[in-house]
């Protein structure tokens, strides 16, 4: 077998969970000639959506799930990246625009949620995430500008 990483002869060197390892001899790393890494049964993938949507946290739906905190956040990074705005054709509605101040890892990183939602329907009609400043709370204003001309 070639080594992975620098294109050299391997040798076997013992076995693992029934799988043959093999030892580079020039750069001396240990590799499988095939990684299998189990896949996360739909029945889990769906659960994962639910219990998001409920307001779980990564650590709890790992944990409850029974799969590691990494898989689930690949899992929600997917998800994520297949979600679409909604087209928003309202008319004659109240909006209500705020901002919520939190901060990621220590307190001087600070973040702001600046978000705009419909008084009667309850519905988040646009969000910036970010700093305090003009541009996006111009994102939020626009859209509800946009909504008020139509």
């Amino acid at each position: 077998m070639k080594c992975h990483y620098c294109e050299n002869d391997c040798v076997k060197s013992g076995v693992r969970k029934n799988i043959q390892r093999y030892r580079c001899k020039f750069c001396k790393k240990y590799q499988q000639a095939t990684y299998i890494k189990p896949r996360i049964p739909q029945e889990k993938y769906e659960w994962t959506i639910r219990l998001n949507n409920e307001g779980c946290g990564i650590s709890n739906i790992a944990r409850l799930l029974e799969i590691s905190k990494s898989s689930v956040q690949r899992l929600i990074e997917r998800i994520v990246a297949n979600l679409q705005i909604p087209e928003i054709n309202e008319r004659g509605q109240s909006y209500e625009i705020d901002e919520l101040r939190t901060y990621c890892g220590n307190k001087r990183n600070e973040l702001w949620l600046i978000y705009a939602i419909n008084r009667c329907s309850k519905r988040i009609i646009n969000f910036a995430v970010g700093r305090r400043t003009k541009e996006n709370i111009a994102i939020v204003v626009s859209m509800i500008q946009n909504l008020w001309s139509l």
